[in-house]
């Protein structure tokens, strides 16, 4: 569960500088693996609230500053203690960049995407050290007569002793290294690539934008990872029927990868 509010307020007529409070909060499970088998799990909740001075530089970006308070609660479910969680919060500074020319939110044929993010916690609750994190996300989107696609790659890097919990990433789900698992790769730092190609087909007639069929190469690295056999590059190859619906992009999915695990998908909207 995630929810996420901002006031965007223009500073001037044009909307060249503007101001930003924000409030977010997400609840998720995160699971702890282990030579495959799930040996944990853990109730993770985080909230943050924040205040940013921005600037958008055209319609299609924008530049922003900004202070946040972040506030973490982890608690053990089922299964081993992978540390002191606990209830935690910080304060820092942020600074974050946003680019989007994309044609499609789900299915593009082309434009580009670039978004990078940064965050340094200043102070924070009992024993602690400061710590940052950068974040990247950048797509290119490409079409060929009726054919689209799209090149993706994603990187989490933390800086100093980072909270594990907090500020850790996986890998693992649909078109997220789809022939593991969701969480099976925990990792302080991790870097994502994919490549996608979809092609529209007649089927069925609940979709918005189309039906397509679709399949994707995906590789990725969780560096310093929970599961020490899980170290190093692993792949998957992903095939897919995809409905661009009212409710969101829906799938129907099957994938194999470099751990021998064939996986099947059936979801509606977008899992990252």
């Amino acid at each position: 569960m995630a929810f996420q509010s901002e006031f965007y307020q223009p500073l001037q007529l044009d909307g060249y500088a503007f101001i930003a409070p924000s409030i977010q909060f997400k609840s998720s499970p995160v699971s702890f693996w282990f030579n495959g088998e799930n040996v944990a799990q853990y109730s993770y909740k985080q909230s943050r609230i924040g205040l940013d001075l921005g600037s958008s530089l055209t319609r299609f970006g924008e530049v922003r500053l900004g202070v946040a308070y972040q506030h973490y609660d982890a608690a053990k479910q089922i299964g081993e203690n992978f540390g002191p969680y606990d209830v935690f919060g910080d304060y820092g500074v942020s600074m974050s960049m946003y680019y989007d020319q994309l044609d499609n939110l789900n299915f593009p044929g082309k434009g580009n995407l670039f978004h990078l993010s940064s965050y340094y916690a200043l102070k924070g609750q009992g024993d602690f050290n400061p710590y940052g994190r950068v974040v990247m996300d950048a797509e290119h989107a490409f079409s060929v007569g009726e054919v689209k696609g799209n090149f993706s790659v994603r990187g989490h890097y933390s800086h100093k002793q980072a909270p594990f919990m907090p500020d850790s990433q996986s890998l693992g789900g649909f078109l997220n290294l789809s022939s593991y698992r969701q969480n099976e790769l925990l990792g302080k730092h991790t870097l994502y690539a994919k490549a996608q190609i979809y092609s529209p087909v007649t089927l069925l007639g609940l979709s918005v934008g189309g039906s397509y069929l679709g399949a994707a190469f995906e590789m990725g690295r969780a560096f310093n990872s929970s599961d020490i056999d899980k170290e190093g590059w692993h792949n998957s190859v992903t095939g897919f029927w995809a409905a661009d619906t009212y409710l969101g992009p829906f799938y129907l999915g099957a994938a194999y990868g470099d751990n021998k695990k064939l996986r099947y998908y059936l979801m509606l909207g977008n899992q990252f």
